[in-house]
């Protein structure tokens, strides 16, 4: 183990004792306090007094509310772009579906001229060429 990663270990264990022997003392304080009757928690009725005032609180909501809307609005501006990116997506594929219908509609056309006679020589238009 390097220096500083015992350092740092003993300094975890510092940190948790102090923490349970703070616990530990404030278990024993309340134990003694309501052992003795001594009120240990505010009454119910008990208003303290504002270290802020209103109008500072206002101000401090509003801007929560602010940061809030900003940010929803810019969810929403990044979904739109998603859902564009996605529609033209979807577009490009349906005209290409389509490219590929009219492809092989055409095909199959051709084929059927091909095989039926019918369609060979008695239908010709003079100047219109069948490929």
């Amino acid at each position: 183990m390097r220096l500083h990663a015992v350092r740092e270990t003993s300094l975890q264990l510092t940190k948790h004792r102090s923490y349970k022997q703070a616990l530990h003392s404030a278990q024993e304080a309340r134990s003694l306090a309501s052992k003795h009757k001594f009120p240990f928690t505010r009454p119910a009725d008990y208003f303290a007094e504002m270290v802020k005032s209103d109008s500072h609180m206002e101000r401090i909501r509003q801007r929560l509310l602010n940061e809030s809307a900003e940010i929803k609005r810019g969810d929403e501006k990044r979904k739109e772009r998603q859902n564009k990116k996605y529609g033209k997506q979807i577009q490009v594929e349906k005209q290409k579906e389509r490219e590929r219908a009219k492809k092989d509609m055409g095909d199959r056309i051709k084929g059927l001229k091909r095989s039926e006679p019918r369609f060979q020589s008695a239908h010709r238009v003079p100047g219109l060429t069948v490929t």
